[in-house]
């Protein structure tokens, strides 16, 4: 029987929503050998669907960062139950911090 609540992956959602979403990683995102503890998940949840139109949950955009080459350090439970909103070894001279924000 199939779990009706489960969460479709990264590689399930329809091929333009992927492509969209690995196109804006590509195009923001710089990878640094450290992780950032000011970057998580969660920042970059809204921008991405402010930018493209795309709407896509938590734990898939976890898996298209890492399928992009990012590496993550999961919070602790403590701080985020869910352990859903990462940091991500993404730097502050990105082009995503350098567009302005509304």
């Amino acid at each position: 029987m199939t779990d009706i609540r489960r969460e479709i992956t990264f590689a399930e959602l329809p091929d333009p929503v992927q492509q969209t979403a690995l196109q804006w990683i590509r195009s923001r995102l710089r990878s640094v050998p450290w992780t950032n503890r000011h970057v998580t998940t969660y920042g970059l949840l809204d921008s991405i669907d402010r930018d493209t139109g795309i709407a896509i949950s938590a734990t898939q955009l976890n898996q298209a960062l890492v399928q992009s080459g990012f590496r993550a350090l999961q919070t602790d439970s403590v701080r985020d139950p869910a352990q859903l909103a990462w940091n991500w070894n993404i730097s502050i001279r990105s082009p995503y911090f350098s567009i302005p924000r509304r």
